[in-house]
Order: structure tokens, then sequence, then C-alpha cells
């Protein structure tokens, strides 16, 4: 009887423990890199510990900063047209419904449940099997699905690709022309370096600054992040080196995410 007692408890300790880490999950990368996994959960039973997320990736446990995540996908393939409408410059959830809940991520605890504070403040748990995609950093998120999206079939005339245009970028001159034309759909990768001052002891790379906060052209992007703008339409760019799909077409600029510009110094090469 014993025996047959431990047997059980066992079987069912191993049950528990696979059920950790038995939703699959997708990390949408800021850099624009996917990393495909299974959900798994650490002290506490959280997913987040110690500001990094875990995900089970070819049988090894791999980690990642929180401002490393720009997503995170739970059913796969890509989002359409009308989900991408829905998404601001703000997190949200989108469930499998369809429906959008804005708010912020809060973890993903064991029961594979997503713990999501809504704009009220209020944390509700909510099944993995009910959630599409969790956007924390929604226009970085828009860049990267867009840039995975296959490119639409080649004209019987293709043109031939544009040449490399180089442009320096002033840090005092909110944005700077690059000659280039753009039109609606074309995809551009833009390779930006170099290092300026945003304020008094603030320096930034392209890819921002988070330590400063303002009203800047680009809310949810860092403090002097490299941006683009075409007419009205105005993007993060920042350090991510994958093609990038224009949603507008007219004269491309190239900017500085900041508000304040009389305090910068240095320049951008792109």
């Amino acid at each position: 009887m014993w025996a047959r007692t431990a047997l059980t408890a066992a079987l069912a300790l191993c049950a528990v423990a696979l059920g950790f880490a038995e939703a699959p999950a997708s990390f949408i990368l800021t850099n624009g890199q996917r990393h495909d996994g299974t959900v798994i959960y650490g002290r506490g039973d959280n997913n987040i510990v110690d500001g990094r997320f875990h995900l089970l990736e070819a049988g090894a446990n791999r980690s990642y900063g929180i401002d490393e995540i720009a997503a995170i996908d739970f059913v796969g393939g890509l989002p359409d047209a009308l989900e991408l409408q829905q998404v601001s410059n703000t997190p949200v959830m989108v469930m499998r419904n369809g429906s959008v809940i804005r708010g912020h991520l809060h973890n993903i605890v064991s029961n594979d449940d997503v713990q999501w504070v809504n704009e009220g403040g209020q944390r509700n748990n909510y099944p993995i099997r009910d959630v599409r995609r969790v956007y924390l950093k929604p226009d970085v998120a828009k860049l990267a699905f867009n840039a995975a999206a296959p490119a639409p079939s080649a004209p019987s005339a293709p043109p031939s690709p544009a040449a490399a245009t180089m442009v320096q970028l002033d840090a005092r001159q909110p944005w700077t022309d690059t000659g280039l034309d753009v039109r609606s759909g074309e995809r551009l990768i833009f390779n930006g370096r170099g290092d300026i001052m945003i304020a008094p002891g603030a320096s930034s790379g392209v890819g921002g600054n988070r330590a400063l906060h303002g009203r800047y052209p680009v809310a949810n992007a860092p403090a002097g992040a490299l941006i683009g703008r075409v007419g009205q339409y105005v993007f993060h760019i920042g350090s991510y080196t994958q093609p990038i799909t224009m949603n507008a077409t007219g004269r491309l600029l190239l900017g500085i995410n900041d508000d304040n510009f009389g305090d910068n110094s240095g320049t951008y090469t792109v």
C-alpha cells in the first residue's frame, strides 16, 4: 500500500512540475529578434523574477530583461492590420476574442495566468489561453511585426534597389532632411551611430536614454533616440536595424527624440 501511494504521489508531483512550463510563447525583442519557447516560472511561481522574463528554449532556461521585450505572442503568426490599428503607443493586451485591454503587465504566474493591471489600477488574472498578444513596447513591436510580414508580390519589372544614403544629424536640430522621397509600403533599413549630449551631464546613443522624460515627438521612445518623419507620420527607429515599412508618402526626415534642443551637442551619422 505504501509503495502504491508513493508512486501515485510521485506521478502527481511530476504532472504539476510539467504544468509549470506548458504555455507556448514567443518573446519579440526590441532588436527585432523572435525567441520561441514555453513560459516557465521561478521564485514565487512568477515568470518575471528580479526584473527578468524567463523562457524555456530548446531545453534551456533563457532570461531577458524587461527593457529587452517589446511584445509577448501566445498564438504565433503575425497580427492582422485591424489588431495593429488598435495598438497605440501605450501597453495593451489583445485577447483572442479581439478585445483590447489597456494598462500594464504585472507578471505571468503559474497556472498560466497573465496578471494585468487595467487603467483603473485593478489587477486581474487572465488565462493565457484567452490572450493573443501582450504589447509592452507597442511602437517597437509594430516595427518588428511589420518587418516580419511577407513582402508584396514583385511587379513584372521590379525597380533596382536604392543606393545607400548617408546623413549627418546635428543634435541641435529637431529634423534633418535626408533628400529622399519615399512611398507608403517601401521598406527602409537604418544604421545609425554616434553619441550626443541631450542635457547637461546626460548623453545618448541612437537607442536613446531612458533615464530622461519629457514631451517627445515619439512619446513611448527614449529621449535622444533616432526617429523619422514622413509628413505627419512620426516613427521610432532607435538602434533597430531590420527593415521598417513606411506608412506614408513624402520626404523623409530624420531627427532626435527630444523637446529641448538648445542644450544639445554632437551628431549622429545614419
